[in-house]
C-alpha cells in the first residue's frame, strides 16, 4: 500500500492528506514536469506519493514533528518540493516561505538569516532535487531514502493552517474549496517562492488531475509542446 491508496480514493476531500488520497485515480500519469537545460523529467502521482510518505515518516517519527509546526520552504523549486510540502500537509505541519519560528526548513543556497535550532535540509535542482553545492546541510533526498513508502497515519484536520504568507493564512479546507483555472499550469523555477506558487505545485495537481510544469528560462521555447495553459 502507498500513500495514494490509503483509505477511500473516492470520498469527497476535507483536506490536503484526502485530496493526496483521491489522486490514486491518477496513478502514473505525471503530477510535474521539470523542464530546465538539464532535460525533461516528470514524476508521475504514485511516485509522488511514495516520496511524500517518507517525507512523512522523516517529519514525523525522526524529528518529532507535531501537528502546528511549521515548515519553511525557502529553496528553488524542484519536484521534490511537492513531495515535501504533500508530507508536511499530511502530518499537519503549517508550510510557510518565511523561516521565522520554524521547526523545519528547506534551502537551497546557505542560509541567509539565522533560523534558530530548526532543522535544515537542501534540495537542489529542477530535475534532479539534489543539492548543487553541500554545504553541511543534509541532502533531503538522501534522507527520506531511508523511510518506507507506506504513510504514517494522517494527522492533519480541515481547520488546520496548510500555508502561510506574509498576508494570509489558508486552512486545508481553503486551499481545497480554491476555484482554479483549467488546464497545464506553467511555473518558472528562476521565480522566488511564494504561497501561490505551493498550491500550484503540490496542491493543485492532486486537487484537480491537472499537471504543473517548472521550466527555466532557458528551456521556455519548448514549452509550448507541453500544452501549457496558463503561466503564473
Amino acid at each position: 500500500m502507498n500513500l495514494l491508496a490509503a483509505g477511500n480514493a473516492q470520498s469527497t476531500p476535507q483536506t490536503l492528506a484526502d485530496a493526496v488520497r483521491n489522486a490514486a485515480r491518477f496513478g502514473h500519469r505525471p503530477a510535474i514536469t521539470a523542464l530546465t537545460d538539464e532535460g525533461r523529467y516528470e514524476q508521475s502521482y504514485t511516485s509522488l506519493a511514495q516520496w511524500a510518505a517518507k517525507g512523512a515518516h522523516l517529519l514525523q517519527a525522526d524529528l518529532l514533528c507535531e501537528p502546528g509546526d511549521r515548515l519553511a520552504v525557502c529553496s528553488r523549486v524542484s519536484w521534490h518540493t511537492t513531495a515535501i510540502v504533500l508530507a508536511a500537509w499530511w502530518v499537519g505541519l503549517e508550510v510557510t516561505t518565511d523561516p521565522t519560528g520554524a521547526q523545519v526548513v528547506i534551502v537551497s543556497e546557505p542560509p541567509t538569516t539565522d533560523v534558530g535550532d530548526a532543522h535544515r535540509f537542501s534540495v537542489g535542482g529542477a530535475i534532479d532535487g539534489a543539492p548543487v553545492t553541500p554545504f553541511g546541510i543534509s541532502p533531503w533526498t538522501h534522507e527520506v531514502r531511508l523511510f518506507p513508502d507506506t504513510p504514517p497515519p494522517a494527522t492533519c484536520q480541515p481547520d488546520m493552517p496548510a500555508v502561510r504568507d506574509a498576508d494570509n493564512t489558508f486552512s486545508h479546507r481553503d486551499l481545497i474549496n480554491r476555484t482554479d483555472v483549467d488546464g497545464v499550469i506553467g511555473r518558472d523555477v528562476t521565480a522566488p517562492i511564494t504561497a501561490a506558487m505551493l498550491f500550484d505545485v503540490a496542491a493543485r495537481p492532486m486537487l484537480t488531475g491537472q499537471r504543473t510544469v517548472i521550466i527555466d528560462r532557458v528551456a521556455q521555447a519548448s514549452a509550448h509542446a507541453e500544452r501549457v495553459s496558463v503561466w503564473r
